[in-house]
């Protein structure tokens, strides 16, 4: 079994946001989910997302994700606390990192979840296309 290295996820991730293309009338890719990757309960998801876009002949990713807490004053309303960013370029056929927010030992962790996160919510548009 191959295993699954933080450049091969982010391959991974790519060729699941490629797949879904670009939003009209843009030459670059932009896909946006909310998912749950820290565990908690108490702030149920996390915003992701994931931009990918080719410059000087160099495709570019770029991976945002916003962390919540609940709002104290209101059960409906949740604060973004704080934002970590992956920033990477295709080099041959793997994606190198330029500079990531993330821990070394948290990243696989994160980036698999993510792809997970990615993968879920594609199965759902295909089944709402239905």
């Amino acid at each position: 079994m191959e295993k699954k290295t933080p450049s091969k996820i982010l391959k991974n991730i790519y060729q699941e946001v490629k797949e879904l293309g670009p939003y009209e009338n843009e030459d670059f890719l932009r896909r946006e989910f909310h998912m749950d990757l820290d565990s908690n309960a108490t702030n149920k998801e996390e915003y992701v997302m994931v931009f990918c876009q080719k410059i000087d002949n160099i495709q570019k990713m770029v991976l945002q994700v916003t962390y919540f807490e609940q709002d104290k004053s209101s059960r409906f309303a949740k604060n973004a606390v704080e934002t970590k960013e992956i920033k990477c370029e295709l080099i041959g056929k793997d994606f190198k990192i330029k500079s990531c927010d993330y821990k070394e030992n948290k990243l696989k962790k994160v980036l698999s979840k993510i792809l997970t996160g990615i993968q879920t919510k594609k199965r759902i548009l295909k089944l709402v296309k239905k």
